[in-house]
């Protein structure tokens, strides 16, 4: 028995998770053995195994919250030891929920629980979410991210309820953030992530190009301070020229460029920009920092997220703009009635 798990993968199966089998399927797939280690074994039979992954499903059927009660059973005290000396641990879905539980994640704190996992949050609705989402990856040394290429982009599916990572450690929440471009960073804007794969198709026409586009912010006594924007694109062959003033330059960017395509793409009219999210990158630069920039957007049909990222945030905003603006031209064409 003390050799069953002796270099091989070891697939955690927790009471209630129900997709160990499919887990050890992808761990064979690419070379390596597999072996499920129930919750009752002997945790020192996991000495001699080379990885452990906790797969996904409903551990304990989610009592309390997903993964709480698996993160307190006895075996995550050898998972925690091994993972301390350096064995890699990998947790998909529930496991990576059970991980949190146990304080392993972030593993800023060892073994202190710096997160919780709150519901989801959508457009329209909270709890369970069940789509593909994009991981970008960046610039890393770690076991599990080393081998894709940097700026590479990978579809993963997602299927949860409590996906959501919220703190009251705003110490915890920076270090997170310096972290956050070691491995991989999660690609939330996939309207982007959609734009982007659509243009590479060779017979893709995007709906406009730019030309160019030129903001000004004034600041004038008994007005106070405006924004003025011009925008200049091309749609159909034509150069369309417009201006427009807003209470800010990306409110006078998006009406310069509204005036622009709505003549031409009446649907534009029903795109509401519901959020503008701004992020500092790299703080230690000071304003000289990298900005992403994420808009949400909706219609009367659907609602989508776009991201720009710049060290101009006008850059920035402009790119997560008119990304905004051409897929929802793109799936307004293929809505009902359009």
């Amino acid at each position: 028995m003390a050799e069953t798990y002796k270099g091989k993968v070891a697939i955690i199966q927790f009471a209630g998770v129900n997709c160990e089998y499919e887990t050890a399927d992808a761990v064979r797939s690419v070379g390596l053995e597999a072996a499920l280690f129930r919750w009752n074994e002997d945790p020192d039979l996991l000495d001699g195994s080379v990885a452990l992954i906790l797969p996904g499903g409903f551990s304990y059927q989610d009592r309390i919250r997903a993964g709480v009660v698996a993160a307190k059973d006895r075996i995550m005290d050898k998972v925690s030891e091994l993972a301390y000396l350096g064995r890699p641990v990998l947790g998909i879905c529930n496991g990576a929920q059970v991980l949190v539980e146990a304080g392993l994640i972030p593993g800023i704190h060892w073994e202190r629980v710096d997160l919780a996992l709150a519901p989801n949050v959508m457009a329209d609705r909270e709890g369970y979410y069940c789509s593909w989402v994009h991981l970008r990856t960046e610039s890393s040394t770690c076991i599990w991210t080393g081998t894709f290429s940097e700026g590479e982009v990978i579809p993963i599916p997602i299927a949860h309820a409590e996906g959501r990572f919220v703190t009251q450690d705003m110490e915890v929440l920076e270090e997170i953030k310096q972290l956050e471009e070691q491995g991989f960073s999660f690609e939330a804007a996939e309207a982007s992530v959609g734009v982007m794969l659509k243009r590479q198709e060779p017979d893709y026409e995007p709906p406009f190009q730019l030309v160019d586009y030129v903001v000004m912010v004034e600041h004038r006594q008994g007005r106070g301070t405006f924004a003025e924007a011009t925008v200049k694109v091309i749609v159909d062959g034509e150069v369309l020229h417009t201006a427009a003033e807003g209470n800010g330059p990306v409110n006078a960017l998006d009406a310069a460029l509204r005036k622009a395509l709505i003549p031409v793409y009446p649907a534009l009219r029903d795109f509401q920009l519901v959020d503008y999210k701004v992020r500092i990158l790299d703080g230690k630069s000071g304003t000289a920092a990298k900005t992403r920039v994420l808009i949400d957007t909706r219609n009367e049909n659907s609602s989508w997220s776009t991201v720009g990222a710049s060290t101009n945030i006008i850059e920035a905003s402009w790119q997560a703009l008119t990304d905004s603006v051409e897929y929802g031209l793109m799936i307004a064409e293929h809505a009902p009635g359009g």
